[in-house]
């Protein structure tokens, strides 16, 4: 993985934290994955600054931008054993409210709501409270979804509240999202095929205790996604970003 450090390295803000297109415009999503990407590669790379910008998205009420910006900030703190400046557990319960709604809602988009279920129930977690039993509820309808991306956030909501999953049925949905040439696609009998769903699958078969059957077509496709400038995009001809390469870092040291 010959010039990673290098690409990520060279998207640091100067007033802290990371931005992939390398303007002076952090994003705690861009600090997240940057910094995680060098723990993946043995490299600590926080310090003063991008822990001042990460302090510093949380508004005075203890409310952030969006729950994106709160869960990628408390996930960046948390890899510098750091904490928000104030519990946002208030805000919180507002967005959980929010989610509520939209899942009464037939035309939101069950991609968002799941993932920002997961979200929540991380960060609830992660600051000792539980979350309301209707996220739950929704989260265990979602795990019997046709798409690998919606399930991948359904089992990662519930291992957030600290419940189980049935591993049988996801290992056979795996098996039939698996192609001998591409990897993971999206759903079954489907070439939806990009690095996100190689990283989902590969994940999710680390959680469910059992191993890609074409590891090595895996492994091929997210090579073929580094980019001349070291990072990785979304597929071979895609624009590199921070996010990609965590995806495409986290699988190919997933083997060792």
């Amino acid at each position: 993985m010959v010039g990673v450090i290098e690409y990520v390295l060279e998207r640091r803000c100067p007033s802290g934290g990371y931005c992939f297109y390398k303007l002076d415009e952090p994003t705690t999503s861009d600090t997240f994955f940057a910094l995680s990407t060098l723990k993946l590669l043995c490299l600590e790379a926080s310090d003063r600054k991008s822990l001042d910008y990460l302090l510093s998205v949380q508004y005075e009420d203890g409310s952030y931008q969006s729950i994106e910006t709160c869960f990628y900030a408390v996930k960046a703190l948390d890899l510098m054993g750091a904490l928000p400046r104030i519990n946002p557990v208030n805000y919180l319960t507002t967005i959980e409210k929010e989610i509520l709604k939209a899942i009464e809602k037939p035309s939101s988009d069950r991609y968002v709501l799941i993932k920002h279920c997961y979200f929540i129930s991380w960060l609830k977690s992660f600051f000792g409270h539980e979350v309301v039993k209707d996220v739950k509820r929704f989260a265990r309808e979602m795990l019997h979804s046709p798409y690998l991306s919606e399930r991948f956030y359904a089992v990662k909501c519930l291992i957030s509240c600290g419940e189980d999953v049935e591993k049988e049925e996801h290992i056979r949905f795996l098996r039939k999202c698996e192609l001998p040439h591409l990897g993971f696609s999206e759903s079954p009998n489907t070439q939806l095929v990009y690095i996100e769903q190689q990283y989902m699958g590969t994940m999710l078969c680390r959680i469910l205790k059992t191993s890609p059957q074409y590891f090595e077509a895996i492994e091929n496709f997210v090579k073929s996604c580094q980019r001349k400038n070291g990072g990785f995009g979304r597929c071979s001809t895609g624009i590199a970003t921070l996010e990609y390469t965590f995806y495409g870092v986290s699988i190919l040291t997933s083997k060792t």
